[in-house]
């Protein structure tokens, strides 16, 4: 029997991506970094972030929440487990990729035509940087999320969150205080170690997994620990907004699209309602797009469920 679905998971999520869209937009539009906004948050050594990477934990958090919430009582089968997390993040950022393959080429050939400079896209794109695009692994070579989406970087990060669920949740049932303590351990000392590491590079305290986990473990106790009769009331309250649920739907194929429509967006302080427009046009444009890439994700859910079948017999999530 399929779950009610908790309406204030897609209000975190609509908060999330907000939080990273516009910490990426004032750092677009700003002359410096760390630029207006830009203020960071937490304990630091083992946490000190700015708010919209701030937004990042959040989605990492309510990622490991899913999860938990969705496989509670049931059997945890390998190959409809991973096919379901790869038609969940794959088809969208594919998506991305192509559009901001195709921003690229406009960009190479606006240049091209005004400039009268050779026409030129992504230059010194080799086979290793084609692969790594097309796994999500950017980040793991020290590439961040590569030329085309940036924000890519995540794709890695939470696939490799997904893959260790089963042990964490396994860890948590046992003993989860304990097990919480240790992924705290082993996030701290990981960022202890990798921030002075001269073998991984490219932000990698953000990317590195075991920086990660356990902000995504968090996510999987709250849901162990919490009733879920505290879940379904929270919906109460919600009934009203129910636009939520698509928001909610609609926050990871944001946090992707907007990521290659930074590049339109121009800042004139003398033309404070040009630069107005221009960030409104921003939004407007990864909204819609996000709702195609939906679409496409959804398309692309129907044929590989229609084309395996077999799988859904042992379907967890």
């Amino acid at each position: 029997m399929q779950k009610e679905r908790i309406v204030a998971i897609d209000l975190l999520r609509v908060i999330a991506v907000s939080m990273v869209i516009l910490s990426h937009a004032l750092i677009t539009l700003s002359s410096s970094w760390p630029g207006p906004g830009q203020a960071h948050f937490g304990l630091f050594p083992f946490y000190w972030n700015t708010w919209g990477e701030i937004g990042v934990t959040i989605f990492l958090v309510i990622s490991g929440f899913g999860l938990g919430y969705t496989y509670r009582g049931q059997r945890i089968c390998l190959a409809p487990f991973v096919l379901r997390r790869v038609i969940k993040i794959y088809p969208v950022y594919y998506f991305s990729l192509l559009f901001a393959l195709a921003i690229n080429i406009g960009i190479a050939m606006r240049s091209s035509l005004l400039l009268d400079s050779p026409f030129s896209v992504l230059p010194g794109f080799g086979w290793t940087d084609f692969m790594l695009a097309l796994t999500g692994l950017n980040a793991f070579a020290g590439k961040w999320g590569g030329p085309l989406v940036w924000s890519s970087w995540f794709i890695g990060l939470i696939m490799t969150m997904y893959l260790s669920y089963p042990l964490i949740a396994q860890g948590l049932k046992r003993s989860p205080w304990l097990c919480l303590g240790l992924l705290f351990c082993i996030s701290y000392i990981s960022r202890i170690v990798v921030a002075d590491s001269v073998i991984l590079s490219g932000n990698q305290m953000h990317w590195f997994p075991l920086n990660r986990v356990f902000e995504f473990g968090v996510g999987v106790a709250l849901e162990q620990l919490i009733p879920h009769s505290v879940f379904a009331s929270t919906n109460v309250g919600f009934r009203k907004l129910g636009f939520l649920p698509f928001l909610g739907d609609l926050s990871f194929p944001l946090f992707l699209i907007h990521d290659p429509l930074r590049q339109v967006m121009t800042w004139e302080p003398r033309a404070p309602l040009y630069s107005l427009m221009s960030v409104l046009v921003f939004i407007a444009a990864s909204v819609l797009l996000s709702v195609a890439a939906l679409k496409f994700n959804e398309r692309m859910k129907a044929l590989i469920g229609g084309r395996y079948p077999t799988l859904s017999k042992c379907v967890i999530g």
